[in-house]
């Protein structure tokens, strides 16, 4: 298990439970508003009131993180962008139900994401 931390400097690390550094992560989004989420690097939902985040649109190849950093289990949600976009070819919308939560998005092609990976159970609908 690991958890995620915002550093000062907007960038995050990944921490086991004795607090020892496993990973760093470059420049980090943190989404605290219904704003945009840009379609590469990584974002942190951060918001404590139920948000909908909205994600620009792939391009191929590039990658996005996306993880749930909000204490509480408040429903953060986020949709493609716009119609015809999917994150598994059907479903736009995912949804982080707890802290920690999160997807790694590979860019397929313009209209769609492939999902690498689902950490903690996020919904796809």
């Amino acid at each position: 298990m690991f958890i995620i931390k915002q550093q000062d400097d907007d960038t995050a690390k990944a921490i086991d439970q004795n607090d020892n550094n496993i990973a760093h992560f470059g420049l980090v989004a943190t989404a605290s508003t219904a704003t945009n989420v840009s379609n590469v690097g990584m974002s942190l939902l951060a918001s404590t009131a139920a948000k909908t985040f909205t994600m620009d649109a792939p391009a191929v190849g590039c990658q996005k993180q996306v993880i749930c950093t909000a204490a509480s289990t408040t429903v953060q949600t986020l949709n493609s962008g716009s119609t015809g976009i999917t994150f598994d070819g059907s479903a736009d919308t995912l949804t982080f139900n707890g802290n920690n939560e999160a997807v790694i998005l590979q860019g397929i092609s313009t209209t769609r994401w492939a999902i690498l990976s689902n950490t903690g159970g996020v919904g796809i609908a």
